[in-house]
């Protein structure tokens, strides 16, 4: 025989072998009977679930008969859409236990269904005993009026603030780093303990809305209510790492943890309505802590108010939603009242990815400002036809480290306060002074504005007691500088040459101009720099001056400043 027939029966023979293992295998298979059961329970059952709750099941899975079972599938689903898959093999007559959860993000009823070989590859006994299902409704969140929580009568200054998880850290951010009221009000009381919650829990907040109020004694009240994957128990876990007196109590049935960080101030923490709520308190006088408060569902006329104030001002209402960058991402929103309600004002969070976070504000005054006084500035000043704007640095707290640097743009008119802050990388501070003029000139509010005045003053000297240096005038578009000089030897002094320069960029101008004893002389001079963004309020230039004085020539080196206002 010869090796190609060989091979044909080596071949032939290794089929028939396959063939025949394969069919001693799905009948083996394909004639086994599986009893299988499963069942489904919760194992945190409650009366009622909210968004960003989340449930936990056991699901139990029983070899009733005599054939063990080898990886077979079991689906989780909820509404009919598989959300896990799991294996499971077992011998005769044992179970297996399976720990599930889902975290809902929306209201309505969710069904959930534990199946075994959904895909119908075993042959059992009774299918319908191998699936089980339990059901959940989700109720909608209650609609956040945070003015409930607090008493709305006597307020003198309140705020009211709706904050996304980028808002909150920015809010913590600015507070941390910067003494300004209103990122500290919407930190609230106590600020450490706040500060603490936003930062640490921004990440699992998905909304964040809140009021700070206060009353004609100086009382404080706050109210916080978050929503998203966070619960009471994440509150307290950060609550109680400060070492202050607390105590457990109960609104209802409803749990309440409290803190008391000093003898005036209380912090009570509760979940209710599908929001975990945060209640500050600041008795200076009144009767109460904020588990008293809390206890009450408080006459909500604080958010009427808002609503008719803003209605009322049409300027408000205009810019309200538009006084923000183009293609820039919402990170908040701010209400806020002065003066018993002489005042209203909004602000927007907003951020401009990858150049910055940013603030917009705008308020209208108590009471018409007095235009006859004008507004230092101690930075940048802006002049855009009927627009006075200010841009400077906010300083920020002492033992601050950040790379960052706060920048407010703001005009005062005749009725309305108008600010813009800018967290920016340092390097871009001067692109914050810019855009924040133009932003606010943008809004073409047709209104006189306070006229300012920089801090800083144009001035040079020279290290000679008998040469007196004056500014004259300086021009921006150029960079010329119009220097007065004063002879205050008693000969006459002749300027040879003179340079106005920052190091490196050194170049003398012809002068060649006599001055009599006693007299002054004006001449121009260009300053030399290198072109590069300004990032201070003052610009100091070397000043250096080449002059004759009887027939000896002689060197005067000194200084001369500039405020960068255009």
């Amino acid at each position: 025989m010869d090796s190609k027939n060989k091979n044909i029966l080596f071949y032939g023979g290794l089929a028939i072998a396959i063939i025949a293992v394969l069919s001693i295998y799905l009948y083996l298979h394909t004639s086994a009977v599986y009893n299988v059961a499963v069942s489904i329970t919760p194992i945190n059952p409650q009366a009622q679930y909210y968004p960003y709750q989340t449930s936990y099941f056991n699901i139990t899975v029983y070899n009733k008969g005599g054939n063990a079972v080898s990886g077979m599938t079991v689906n989780l689903y909820a509404n009919n859409t598989v959300i896990d898959s799991y294996k499971v093999s077992l011998p005769p007559h044992e179970q297996a236990s399976i720990t599930a959860n889902y975290t809902y993000v929306s209201p309505g009823k969710y069904t959930f269904q534990a199946i075994a070989d959904p895909a119908k590859l075993l042959n059992l006994q009774n299918r319908s005993a191998a699936q089980a299902s339990v059901s959940a409704v989700i109720a909608p969140a209650a609609v956040p009026d945070v003015y409930i929580s607090i008493p709305n009568n006597g307020i003198n200054y309140t705020q009211t603030f709706t904050l996304s998880s980028g808002g909150m850290a920015l809010a913590a951010f600015l507070s941390e780093h910067y003494n300004i009221s209103i990122f500290n009000n919407m930190i609230g009381i106590p600020s450490s303990m706040s500060s603490a919650l936003f930062s640490d829990l921004h990440s699992l907040v998905v909304n964040a809305n809140g009021a700070f109020a206060v009353y004609g004694n100086g009382t404080k009240a706050y109210s916080l209510w978050l929503q998203g994957y966070l619960n009471n128990q994440t509150v307290e876990s950060i609550l109680g790492t400060f070492r202050v007196r607390s105590s457990n109590a109960s609104i209802n049935g409803m749990p309440v943890a409290l803190y008391f960080p000093n003898n005036k101030t209380s912090v009570c923490a509760a979940y209710s309505d599908g929001w975990t709520k945060i209640v500050s308190y600041y008795n200076n006088s009144l009767p109460g802590t904020c588990l008293s408060i809390m206890s009450v569902n408080h006459n909500s006329t604080e958010s009427a108010f808002f609503i008719t104030k803003l209605k009322n001002d049409t300027l408000l209402t205009h810019y309200q939603s538009g006084f923000v960058y183009k293609n820039s991402s919402p990170l908040g929103s701010v209400l806020l009242s002065t003066d018993s309600g002489k005042g209203i004002g909004f602000a927007n969070l907003f951020e401009e990815a990858p150049y910055g976070l940013f603030v917009s504000y705008m308020l209208k005054n108590p009471a018409p400002a007095n235009l006859s006084s004008n507004l230092t500035c101690m930075g940048l000043i802006y002049h855009n036809n009927s627009n006075n704007i200010c841009s400077a640095v906010v300083t920020a707290k002492p033992g601050s480290n950040s790379t960052f640097s706060l920048v407010n743009t703001s005009e005062v008119l005749k009725n309305y306060t108008i600010a813009f802050y800018s967290l920016v990388n340092t390097t871009n501070l001067l692109n914050a002074h810019y855009n924040g003029a133009h932003l606010i000139s943008a809004l073409g509010i047709n209104e006189s504005s306070e006229n300012w005045t920089t801090a800083f003053k144009n001035t040079c000297s020279l290290n000679n007691a008998s040469i007196n240096c004056k500014i004259v005038n300086f021009d921006y578009s150029n960079n010329t500088a119009k220097v007065s000089i004063t002879n205050g030897f008693p000969s006459q002094m002749r300027i040879n040459t003179a340079a106005c320069y920052l190091p490196g960029m050194e170049l003398n101008s012809t002068i060649e101009l006599n001055i009599a004893p006693s007299n002054s002389l004006t001449f121009s001079l260009p300053c030399h720099f290198i072109s590069v963004p300004i990032t201070s309020a003052m610009t100091s230039y070397i000043l250096v001056m080449n002059y004759t004085l009887l027939n000896k020539s002689r060197i005067a080196v000194g200084t001369l400043n500039v405020s960068n206002f255009v």
